[in-house]
């Protein structure tokens, strides 16, 4: 009876994770971690050129190791902690929300699916992430193409960037609002029948 008691209070406390589990888990974690590398690319590029700008003397001072740094630091850091924070709310939907099986559920059909279609729903989860980072992306090349055409007077450069950022701007919030639009057609706010009607 001790033997009984004894065992039902380890298997209370204790969680059994399985194999689905660990797999579920894992893909979680890479899940946010690439969240976390996204946003803290951002930031280190963000941090990066400020500084550079900023403060140009104090910048050239700065060896390649201390640049490095800069640019690596902040992306690890915030990949940590979205995976730390990943890791946490995982574990509280998996087991304190009662979401075990629909996560495993999730993950049986994730496995079924060809790599083009896993290529196909990553992009589809993440396309407002991609169209923001492309866009940022754009802008950056841009400024430090620009800048390192020393052919170009400081009016030229300015024009310049104004030109190609107001065009990847346009073309940004065109993918956008095709996006959102989209979006409401597929969760029926929109009907396109309704419009036909009309």
């Amino acid at each position: 009876m001790v033997q009984f008691y004894a065992r039902e209070a380890i298997s209370s406390d204790m969680k059994i994770i399985n194999r689905e589990e660990r797999e579920a888990h894992a893909k979680y974690l890479a899940t946010e971690g690439a969240k976390g590398i996204f946003y803290g690319s951002i930031l280190s590029v963000g941090l990066f050129n400020f500084i550079k700008v900023r403060y140009p003397a104090k910048f050239k001072l700065f060896s390649t190791s201390i640049k490095t740094c800069i640019l690596i630091l902040p992306t690890i850091g915030c990949c940590a902690f979205w995976a730390d924070r990943g890791s946490v709310v995982f574990d509280r939907r998996m087991h304190s929300y009662g979401g075990g099986p629909k996560i495993l559920e999730e993950l049986r059909k994730w496995k079924a699916m060809s790599t083009y279609e896993k290529t196909v729903t990553v992009v589809k989860d993440n396309k407002y992430k991609i169209l923001i980072g492309t866009w940022l992306g754009s802008i950056y090349g841009t400024w430090a193409y620009v800048e390192s055409n020393k052919l170009m007077d400081a009016t030229k450069k300015a024009a310049t960037i104004k030109r190609v950022n107001g065009g990847s701007t346009g073309v940004f919030a065109l993918a956008l609002a095709s996006c959102l639009l989209n979006e409401r057609l597929l969760n029926g706010f929109i009907s396109p029948k309704s419009d036909v009607n009309k």
